[in-house]
């Protein structure tokens, strides 16, 4: 498919990005900061307590303690290395101030971070599956072999999709021009239909489907289980049973909310994410910064469902 470069330039050059920043006054600009920051700080903290709570016990799995240590650093690092730019670009020009090549960093960190998070979510998934759905076949799965090359796919593609295929300016292929003109503007990052959709699919559309099949085992599989020990089938459950469907019953819960804030927070980003190429970018700078932030709120999630999960479910415990 041809795409038409000059069509799209004006739609990003005669945009409000620039001005965005002069169109809030003192008073929004003051709440949106401190919202933002308080953002910021929360993410920090509660990533922080996850690493040195599973760090300092080992009752855990390894596959839980490793990837939960490793999707609290990537959530972590979207909350020192992307958060802070995004505030900053909210208001001024960032590439006027940080120059083109921090400017690259700074994408490049955001697709790193922010794609390595969900890809960790997704192996997640995946361990809860087994171990709930498969349990016999838990330890041939999640060997130290296993794990390795889990983690090196989780960090590795990540790694490949933002620092490399953008240092090679895949992402901008046939918009050259729109991509300086964008530039002008402030540090944006303008994606190639191409790199939108490949990226997009890879990197949220495919794990959220396979998020979204493996939570769905894990709740039918425990709803089976509550229904057939609450039938005739099993007449006299003992005490510590019970409290083992109680449990599996809160794992359900969790699962299902966990899953639903998963889709709320990030499906908006990445929808607009493959439209806006095909509508000439003609998606406000506000929208967009608007969906960005609220997949970025996923970072302070993630820990907040995980250590409820700990606490009411022993998740990843032997």
């Amino acid at each position: 498919m041809a795409y038409n470069n000059h069509s799209r330039i004006p739609f990003v050059c005669d945009s409000d990005i620039e001005q965005q920043g002069d169109m809030l006054n003192l008073h929004e600009r003051v709440v949106i900061g401190v919202g933002l920051a308080f953002l910021i700080l929360t993410t920090i903290c509660l990533n922080c307590v996850i690493i040195f709570r599973f760090i300092c016990r080992a009752k855990h799995r390894m596959f839980t303690r490793i990837f939960l240590i490793s999707l609290a650093a990537s959530d972590l690092m979207v909350a020192l290395s992307v958060m802070p730019f995004g505030i900053y670009g909210l208001f001024y020009n960032n590439i006027a101030i940080f120059g083109e090549q921090t400017c690259f960093i700074a994408n490049s960190l955001d697709v790193m971070f922010t794609t390595t998070s969900i890809i960790h979510f997704s192996c997640l998934s995946l361990e809860r599956y087994i171990a709930i759905c498969r349990p016999f076949s838990y330890n041939k799965w999640f060997t130290v072999r296993n794990i390795l090359v889990i983690s090196l796919i989780c960090w590795g593609f990540p790694l490949a999709l933002s620092f490399g295929l953008i240092s090679l300016n895949v992402h901008i292929l046939d918009i050259e021009e729109l991509s300086e003109c964008a530039k002008r503007k402030g540090c944006i990052l303008i994606t190639n239909a191409p790199y939108a959709v490949i990226g997009s699919v890879c990197s949220f559309f495919l794990p959220s489907a396979f998020i979204l099949w493996g939570n769905t085992q894990v709740y039918l599989t425990v709803k089976h289980r509550l229904h057939r020990d609450s039938s005739s089938e099993v007449p006299n459950i003992s005490a510590s049973d019970k409290n083992i469907r109680r449990t599996e019953s809160t794992v359900a819960r969790t699962i299902a909310a966990m899953t639903g804030c998963f889709f709320v927070l990030w499906a908006p980003f990445f929808t607009i994410n493959i439209i806006d190429p095909f509508v000439n970018y003609s998606t406000s700078a506000a929208v967009i910064r608007s969906v960005t932030w609220l997949g970025y709120a996923n970072s302070a999630i993630n820990p907040i469902v995980y250590l409820l999960m700990e606490r009411h479910t022993c998740i990843g415990r032997p």
